[in-house]
């Protein structure tokens, strides 16, 4: 049977993963089959796919034996959710390839644990966006495959060096910092943002906007850089004493802000 060259280069690059996982695990001898843990989004962005085409191609895949995949599930917080995907890779050719039970039940991720360290592809990708990275590489989804985290750890920066302008500039270093210790961070950044803007009493304020904010991102809503946009106007008009008469620089963020805090509200 002739296989298209799309369908193709996906076959050859989780080929190309299951021998690097072949590498990474030592084995002594190379296995006919090769069992990984991955994740489909980046999957389709190093293919530079869409995730309904890569599903339709790994399907072909599929029928014709040389790989085999099941979405594989984990719990999180007590709730049973999606880990990722496991595929199970032909090494030769003639074989047809079947995922074992003992293999879907294998516990391939401690989401809880990935996500208090930032191991997730929705924040690999943003990073990778924030970056300009154009494409995931092969050495990205292997290193997913191999247990390890690709996503680079946020710098957290001490709250008594933070200017209120770096603060602004470090917003999106919250998509990638661990919650437990995201929370302390924003109390800093809303600590020094009340200050600088001469509005100590509303920093509960700027904290709940920052918390809004990046669980709208988590959400897939565009809200952090409209935030960062919204603070970075207003720390430039304190520096340079634009409006020293405002009482509530507060609800000027309410105003720029406008219908997206409403958005914000709702997450």
């Amino acid at each position: 049977m002739k296989v298209p060259p799309k369908v193709r280069e996906v076959f050859e690059a989780l080929l190309e993963i299951a021998l690097r996982v072949v590498e990474g695990r030592a084995y002594r001898v190379r296995p006919d089959t090769v069992c990984f843990h991955g994740v489909q989004e980046l999957l389709a962005a190093h293919l530079r796919i869409g995730r309904t085409t890569l599903w339709r191609y790994l399907g072909k895949l599929k029928t014709l034996g040389v790989i085999d995949k099941c979405q594989h599930k984990g719990t999180s917080r007590g709730v049973t959710r999606n880990t990722g995907t496991l595929f199970k890779v032909a090494t030769r050719s003639n074989l047809r390839v079947k995922l074992l039970a003992e293999e879907l039940r294998y516990a391939y991720r401690d989401l809880d644990a990935d996500r208090e360290v930032g191991r997730t592809a929705f924040a690999f990708l943003k990073q990778s966006e924030k970056h300009s990275v154009s494409r995931v590489k092969i050495q990205d989804l292997a290193g997913w495959a191999l247990g390890k985290n690709i996503v680079q750890p946020a710098v957290l920066v001490p709250d008594r060096s933070m200017s209120a302008s770096e603060v602004v500039d470090a917003l999106p270093q919250l998509l990638y910092t661990p919650p437990a210790k995201r929370v302390q961070l924003i109390g800093s950044m809303a600590s020094v943002l009340s200050v600088a803007l001469r509005d100590q009493h509303s920093r509960g304020f700027y904290i709940l906007v920052l918390e809004k904010a990046v669980k709208a991102e988590f959400q897939g809503l565009r809200m952090l850089s409209r935030v960062q946009c919204v603070l970075r106007l207003l720390v430039v008009a304190a520096r340079q004493d634009e409006w020293r008469d405002l009482k509530r620089p507060g609800a000027m963020v309410v105003r720029k802000l406008g219908a997206d805090l409403d958005i914000l509200r709702a997450c």
